[in-house]
């Protein structure tokens, strides 16, 4: 009797190291899967674009935007830019179904010549820029975002950051 009581111990304390092996294991791959899709997926973002002149003066379009990709290749299912002042939307860009590939030696811009021109031409001085990218993996169902509300500042000739949200 004593030997069975002992064999069930035995037989119940490795079914019981099992289960705590099991629930750590799934614990384990499940904080593993989270990292690698944080570390591996794609980002992509909008920022001012400039550069250096000849005179070595920095200089930054208004409507030009500069996009940027890290990590991995993204599709971008929709990319929408709109500029708006007191009197309506001075211009508007919508398109999609695009692949932008993180690469340090290609730069991937949209320039709007409309709002270089109303810039010039605005009265009301105040002029606001809105961005959202939809996008996702090239191998991936997970959908992510990026938008941001700018707002141009005729003194400094720049975008000013207002509010910035991504996924």
């Amino acid at each position: 009797m004593m030997n069975y009581i002992q064999n069930h111990w035995l037989e119940l304390s490795a079914v019981v190291v099992s289960l705590i092996s099991a629930t750590v294991a799934i614990i384990s791959w499940k904080l593993s899967k989270k990292d690698f899709s944080l570390t591996h997926r794609p980002f992509v973002w909008a920022e001012n674009f400039g550069y250096i002149d000849d005179n070595n003066i920095m200089v930054r379009p208004a409507g030009e935007v500069l996009f940027k990709v890290i990590n991995a290749p993204a599709f971008i299912s929709k990319r929408t830019i709109i500029y708006s002042n007191k009197e309506g939307e001075i211009a508007c860009l919508v398109d999609g179904d695009i692949v932008l590939y993180p690469t340090d030696k290609v730069q991937y811009t949209h320039m709007c010549l409309e709002v270089e021109k109303a810039i010039q031409d605005i009265k009301s001085k105040q002029i606001f820029r809105e961005i959202i990218i939809e996008y996702s993996w090239l191998s991936s169902e997970n959908n992510y975002f990026f938008e941001s509300k700018w707002e141009y500042s005729f003194e400094n000739k720049d975008w000013q950051l207002l509010s910035q949200k991504a996924t």
